[in-house]
């Protein structure tokens, strides 16, 4: 659990302190953090790091492009 913590607040002060990320729309922030955080999650839960890895990436970034998407399309 602690490393978790570690990985999500290294991810947070990465995002933050981009300045590209701040010209990124939601859709691609949502993308961009689901896929660190999925893939993070994915290689400590899993006993197979790599596809774990893998897995959780593709998927956090699908969940998070979705969404920020919804997002984007809702303040319109």
């Amino acid at each position: 659990m602690k490393k978790l913590v570690l990985i999500v607040s290294v991810c947070l002060l990465v995002f933050t302190g981009c300045e590209s990320f701040k010209n990124m729309n939601n859709t691609q922030k949502g993308a961009l953090g689901g896929a660190a955080l999925g893939a993070a999650t994915g290689a400590l839960m899993s006993d197979n790091k790599g596809k774990g890895a893998l897995i959780g990436g593709v998927s956090g970034a699908a969940l998070g492009g979705g969404a920020g998407y919804l997002y984007d399309k809702s303040k319109n």
